[in-house]
């Protein structure tokens, strides 16, 4: 079994979360059904961690956010594997910006 971490952010309205493993990332969020949507790090153009702790990343003019806990352990490791992951590839993504 490869690398796999996941966050999620609830509330009583809305459940999201992110999934990175060793293809990429999925990202769903579900209000009254659940949309998925699933990117190869080569699709990434940004990455950023706001001063209001969200992980964000852009894929062409869609951006895709979430909360982080910057105290988390778990929220943490997905974060050190998510700028590992998206890094590796900036040599065939001549785009990408990082913002971590």
């Amino acid at each position: 079994m490869g690398f796999k971490k996941k966050i999620s952010a609830n509330s009583i309205f809305q459940y999201r979360y992110m999934i990175i493993d060793d293809r990429g990332i999925t990202y769903a969020e579900s209000v009254i059904t659940t949309r998925k949507r699933r990117f190869s790090y080569l699709d990434i153009e940004y990455v950023f961690v706001s001063p209001t702790n969200e992980i964000t990343f852009q894929v062409g003019e869609e951006s895709f956010s979430l909360p982080y806990k910057p105290y988390d352990k778990k929220h943490q490791a997905f974060l050190e594997g998510l700028k590992q992951r998206v890094w590796a590839t900036m040599p065939a993504s001549p785009n990408f910006q990082a913002g971590v």
